[in-house]
């Protein structure tokens, strides 16, 4: 009787486990416009081709404008769904 217990209880876990695992990322919902060039349910990161920089978040998700051009560095701006605006010292802008 002790095995069939330890093997349901090991099941009842493995499905627990598949129910609550996250599943992928998921692109954000839009359109992100940065320096004119649209960007459709973007997701992950954006390079500035121009000084300053411009960008349009036109998407349901937050937009995190960085110093580097590879997302990294200093964080020097935040965009809400629907903001935007022109970035002097922005490098890069990461969307999820």
């Amino acid at each position: 009787m002790r095995p069939v217990v330890t093997t349901l209880a090991a099941l009842a876990l493995a499905v627990a486990a598949a129910v609550t695992a996250p599943g992928p990322a998921e692109a954000a919902q839009g359109t992100l416009v940065v320096d004119g060039k649209r960007h459709q349910d973007p997701s992950g990161c954006f390079a500035s081709e121009q000084y300053p920089m411009t960008i349009a978040n036109n998407t349901d998700s937050m937009a995190s404008v960085f110093d580097d051009a590879e997302c990294s560095g200093t964080m020097v701006a935040l965009i809400p769904p629907g903001g935007g605006g022109v970035f002097q010292y922005g490098s890069s802008v990461q969307i999820d």
